[in-house]
C-alpha cells in the first residue's frame, strides 16, 4: 500500500479535526459546559484522547471482540483519575467466590410497576447511599403502593465510609429515613441533622455470600444493592452487556442497584446506576452471569415493611433496643462483585 501524499495527508488530518472539533462543540451544549480558556485547552485535549479510546474499543465491539460499546457522556471530559477521584467511594476489599449458574426466566422489576428513580450522584461518592435507599423506596412501593422519595443526604450526614466498624454504623441507621423534602440534598457532607424519619425497616432479610440462585431470590423479593468494580472502560458505557477483564475483587469502589436479569443470547443481570440518565441504557447497565466472582458483605438485601415506631435522638441516631443489637449481630447484607474475566 502507498503512503498518502503530504497533500492528501493533510487533509485527511484536517477532516479528522474538524470532527473533533465538531463533537466537542455537541459535547459542550448537551452538557453544558463553560471553561475558563487555559481550561478548555485541557478539557478539549482529554476529550480528544477520550473520543479515541471510544473509537478503538468501539471498532472491537464492531468485530464480534466485545459485548458493549462505549460513547460520549458527561464524563468526557475527565481523566479516569479525575473520574475515579470525584465519583467512586474508597474500595472494599472482598473476598471473591467462584460461582455458575443461570437464572431460569427473566425478571425486571421496571416491567413489574416498581418506579426505579435514576439519580445522579453529581461529584460526591454517595453511590451506596443512593443504591440503598432505593432499595427501600421500592419496599415501600410494594409494601403499601405509596410511592416515596427518602433522603441520601441523611446518610451522608450521618454515616461515614469508609470507617472502623462502618457496617455496624450503617446497620444502627439503616433503618429509618427521614424524606427528601424534610432532609434535602446540599451537594456535600454536613453535620447530622434531628429530623424525623418517614419511613423504615422492620426486617432485613440476609442473601447467601456467594451463591447467584440466592441472589436472584432476593432479588424476587425486592431490589438489591450491589457492589461494583468500576473500570475506566465503565466510566464510559454506552450499551451491551458490560465485561472488563480488568476487574479486581479488592476494589470494589461503586454501588448499584440490581433490578432484574434476562437473556439476548448472553444471560445478564440488569442494574440501575446513579450518574444520571446520559449514561448507560438510560442509566442503566447490563453485566453478564455466572462467569464472574460474587462477594457479600454490603448494606443490602434489605426488604421493607410498614414504617416501625422509631426513638430517635438530638443527633438523629435510633436508640438502640434489644432488638437492635440483634440485628446489629445476626444480620448481613448483600454485596455482589462481578468480575468477567475472558
Amino acid at each position: 500500500m502507498k503512503p498518502l501524499s503530504p497533500v492528501l495527508l493533510a487533509a485527511v488530518l484536517s477532516v479528522a479535526a474538524a470532527n473533533e472539533n465538531d463533537e466537542w462543540l455537541a459535547f459542550k451544549q448537551r452538557f453544558g459546559r463553560v471553561y475558563e480558556a487555559e481550561e478548555e485547552v485541557l478539557r478539549r485535549w482529554v476529550f480528544v484522547e477520550n473520543l479515541e479510546r471510544i473509537r478503538l474499543h468501539n471498532a472491537e465491539h464492531d468485530a464480534g471482540r466485545s459485548t458493549f460499546r462505549l460513547g460520549v457522556n458527561q464524563f468526557a471530559d475527565l481523566t479516569n483519575e479525575e473520574f475515579r477521584q470525584k465519583l467512586l467511594t474508597e474500595p472494599v476489599r472482598g473476598t471473591p467466590t467462584s460461582v455458575n449458574v443461570t437464572a431460569p426466566d427473566s425478571f425486571d422489576w421496571r416491567t413489574e410497576g416498581v418506579p426505579i428513580r435514576i439519580q445522579d450522584q453529581g461529584q460526591l461518592g454517595a453511590s451506596w447511599t443512593i443504591a440503598t435507599l432505593s432499595s427501600v423506596e421500592a419496599g415501600v412501593f410494594l409494601s403499601s403502593g405509596q410511592t416515596v422519595s427518602l433522603s441520601d443526604q441523611n446518610l451522608l450526614d450521618c454515616v461515614s465510609w469508609p470507617s472502623t466498624g462502618r457496617r455496624a454504623r450503617v446497620q444502627s441507621v439503616i433503618t429509618a429515613w427521614p424524606s427528601e423534602a424534610d432532609y434535602p440534598t446540599t451537594g456535600g457532607v454536613g453535620a447530622c441533622q434531628p429530623v424525623a424519619p418517614s419511613a423504615g425497616l422492620d426486617e432485613v432479610h440476609q442473601v447467601l455470600e456467594g451463591d447467584e440462585v440466592a441472589l436472584a431470590e432476593g432479588l424476587l423479593q425486592n431490589p438489591v444493592p450491589v457492589m461494583f468494580d468500576v473500570e475506566f472502560s465503565f466510566q464510559l458505557y454506552s450499551s451491551g452487556i458490560y465485561s472488563d477483564p480488568g476487574c479486581s475483587p479488592d476494589q470494589l469502589n461503586h454501588a448499584l442497584l440490581l433490578v432484574g436479569y434476562g437473556s439476548s443470547g448472553q444471560d445478564f443481570w440488569t442494574l440501575a446506576n446513579s450518574w444520571g440518565t446520559s449514561w448507560g441504557e438510560g442509566g442503566y447497565v447490563r453485566v453478564p452471569e455466572g462467569r464472574q466472582h460474587v462477594w457479600s458483605g454490603h448494606d443490602g438485601g434489605l426488604s421493607n415493611r410498614r414504617p416501625p415506631a422509631l426513638s430517635w435522638s438530638a443527633a438523629n441516631q435510633r436508640t438502640t433496643t434489644s432488638q437492635d443489637t440483634a440485628l446489629h449481630t445476626s444480620q448481613k447484607s448483600e454485596t455482589l462483585h462481578r468480575c468477567t474475566p475472558f
